[in-house]
């Protein structure tokens, strides 16, 4: 393993020929009535109308020469309302990958 200076860091974050490739997957979903998720912050409603609630990740990975570094994080939302959507590193074993 090389070990490098903050300002060798620095020029090499700033470059601008990574390559990145991000991608996504929904692991799971669930329907429940919105009144069951009132506590998380998602709007109840005493309808008691039916919700699709998704679960997934996504990471971003950037490339260099053989340098790889990938960020990952956990998300949740209800489908159809944007405003559910949450988002956090902290569910995961590891958010952040370096190879190289």
């Amino acid at each position: 393993m090389k070990t490098i200076s903050i300002a060798e860091f620095e020029k090499l974050v700033a470059r601008t020929d990574w390559e990145r490739h991000q991608e996504h997957e929904v692991v799971e979903k669930m329907k429940h009535q919105l009144d069951d998720w009132g506590e998380r912050g998602i709007p109840v409603d005493d309808s008691g109308t039916i919700v699709t609630h998704a679960f997934g990740w996504a990471s971003i990975t950037s490339t260099h020469d053989n340098i790889k570094i990938t960020y990952q994080e956990g998300f949740d939302y209800v489908e159809f309302e944007p405003e559910s959507l949450n988002s956090s590193p902290d569910d995961l074993n590891e958010a952040w990958f370096v190879q190289g």
